[in-house]
């Protein structure tokens, strides 16, 4: 029996202890100790391109954590700590980063903060968040008191699986644009930070977009079964060929062929060889992962008009 207590106290001191870290773990933060931290805390961001970020207490109330997270592989690159600093309103960032750099960080009255590197790389930005809750990154140049964003990465909520879904309330006739169809609304990470979303762009038109460094990409319906892409500039123009599978291989005069497709709950960018209009070899591929709408049946009500053919 003394035994069997003993057990029993063990028992009930591990879910105690259990329950004490679960309440630590969920411990508010003080706004005008952790300024846009406070909001941060527990949530999960992502940008369209680049990280995912998640903050954590690493010790409650003390020190905070944040993860900084490959998006297509989930694994974490890197994790800095952010504490208080020796005045209030002030906070410093460390970094594993070139060497263990450290940022000190100002809150400012609107509760952004403001971090400023410690020696002879200051690598200024900022951070602040909208109404919403969602992070603003911004890289920023330093004249005096005068402060001036120069480029600005923003971020949305996440979990584990990538950016929120965002509700689409027109879905698009998979027999008019295809794999496109599936794709319109989703937004993914690809590797080496790179990332892809796709939306209305107006007009009865889709807009690709794959971040600054490339230019967005209209596609359309061609009015006779196919697609067609271009961008900015008017001499770049693709054709596309949906196949049976919802997949569209595209091709141009100027530019190698590719086609777009879904493996699973993935988007496949592949280069391709073409003999007589089809695929006949796969050169390279880029993918991208995250929340992938479920597949819809062509429906002739859906924007973009009716399947070919129907009347």
């Amino acid at each position: 029996m003394p035994i069997i207590r003993a057990l029993a106290h063990a028992l009930v001191g591990l879910v105690l202890v259990s329950a004490a870290t679960g309440a630590r773990a969920a411990d508010p933060a003080d706004a005008s100790i952790w300024g846009p931290y406070a909001r941060l805390l527990g949530a999960t961001q992502q940008s369209d391109l680049g990280y995912r970020v998640r903050w954590h207490w690493a010790e409650p109330g003390r020190t905070l954590t944040e993860d900084w997270i490959n998006a297509y592989s989930g694994e974490v690159s890197y994790s800095t700590t952010i504490t208080p600093g020796a005045q209030p309103g002030q906070l410093v960032l460390e970094s594993p980063k070139f060497g263990h750099k450290l940022w000190n960080g100002t809150i400012a009255p609107d509760g952004s903060v403001l971090f400023v590197g410690v020696g002879m790389m200051k690598a200024p930005y900022r951070v602040h968040l909208d109404g919403d809750g969602r992070m603003a990154l911004s890289q920023v140049k330093l004249d005096g008191s005068q402060v001036t964003e120069t480029f600005t990465t923003q971020y949305d909520h996440a979990d584990d699986g990538g950016l929120i879904p965002r509700p689409n309330d027109r879905p698009a006739d998979p027999a008019t644009w295809g794999v496109y169809a599936r794709l319109l609304g989703a937004r993914l990470a690809g590797k080496m930070f790179t990332g892809i979303a796709w939306s209305w762009a107006g007009d009865g038109a889709m807009l690709e977009d794959r971040g600054f460094l490339q230019p967005r990409m209209t596609i359309a319906p061609d009015g006779a079964g196919g697609l067609t892409m271009t961008t900015a500039k008017p001499d770049v123009t693709w054709s596309g060929r949906i196949e049976a599978d919802g997949a569209v291989v595209w091709s141009s005069k100027k530019d190698y062929p590719f086609r777009v497709r879904i493996d699973g709950g993935e988007a496949v960018i592949e280069s391709v060889t073409l003999k007589d209009g089809v695929v006949v070899k796969t050169n390279s591929e880029a993918r991208y992962r995250g929340h992938l709408p479920p597949a819809m049946p062509p429906t002739p009500a859906a924007i973009g008009g009716a399947a070919p053919g129907a009347n």
